[in-house]
């Protein structure tokens, strides 16, 4: 009869030979496919970094770029930009009609516009202290033949001796003849920087008012008056300059195609 220790102990070698057997048919974990993964994320972030150089190199070319075209001054500037949007142009560099010349008529314009303008503010700014002090002199008060206040400060110089006479001294547009210039010039500046033949057409009326205006007070300066003003007579040559280089801007423009034009 069979013991059960013996039993027993026939039973446990092999119950542990079994599980000894077990544990060695268990597979040590595989480390390859980490290290595959990880040379993937190398290489993903290595063509990325690759791709931003190469989008910073490119914005800092553009970047360079953009800065030296701001650097450009002077005509040769305005005409790459200009020639842009023109089609057609009759150059005929005998009469002067260029981009060049167009450029120029421009900004003279426009630098007159800001010299007539800072005149006209002096002059308004002289009369205003010379109606509150008697006393008072103007730089260009050199003598009493050549004198801007004595001027400034006639019955001429506000509303250009008419508006007063006509509507009365308390009529709004009876003021001094500086605040006029200080809008005329305002409007001119502005009308010069368009490169619409219409614009300059309307530019050229207001110039040719100016200078009419100027004629008259240039009789009154010097037969009625019997002064010479030395900034009344810089700003009657500022708007003789103006009428010439508007009247040259038009002549330019007369000659080019735009393409606003022809898409009406």
């Amino acid at each position: 009869m069979l013991n059960p220790d013996d039993l027993n102990d026939e039973q446990q070698p092999s119950r542990s030979s079994h599980e000894s057997h077990r544990q060695g048919s268990v597979p040590e974990p595989n480390t390859a496919w980490i290290h595959e993964m990880f040379k993937q994320q190398q290489c993903i972030l290595h063509q990325q970094q690759e791709a931003f150089l190469k989008q910073q190199e490119s914005f800092l070319t553009r970047m360079m770029s953009s800065m030296n075209m701001r650097e450009s001054t002077g005509p040769e500037f305005l005409i790459d930009s200009l020639a842009n949007h023109v089609t057609e142009f009759r150059y005929d560099p005998e009469e002067n009609v260029t981009f060049a010349a167009w450029c120029r008529c421009s900004l003279g314009l426009l630098a007159l516009s800001i010299c007539g303008f800072i005149l006209s503010m002096y002059t308004s700014y002289v009369e205003v202290l010379a109606e509150n002090d008697h006393s008072y002199k103007a730089l260009c008060d050199i003598s009493e033949r050549i004198s801007c206040t004595k001027v400034f400060t006639s019955c001429y110089g506000r509303g250009f001796g008419v508006m007063g006479k006509i509507f009365g001294d308390e009529f709004v547009l009876n003021i001094p003849n500086g605040f006029f210039g200080i809008f005329h010039y305002l409007i001119v500046a502005a009308l010069s920087i368009s490169d619409d033949l219409r614009i300059s057409r309307l530019n050229r009326y207001l110039i040719l008012i100016a200078n009419t205006l100027s004629l008259y007070l240039a009789f009154i300066l010097y037969f009625v008056i019997q002064d010479l003003c030395i900034v009344c007579v810089t700003t009657y040559a500022i708007n003789l300059f103006c009428l010439f280089l508007v009247q040259k801007k038009i002549q330019v423009l007369n000659n080019i195609v735009l393409d606003i034009e022809e898409k009406h």
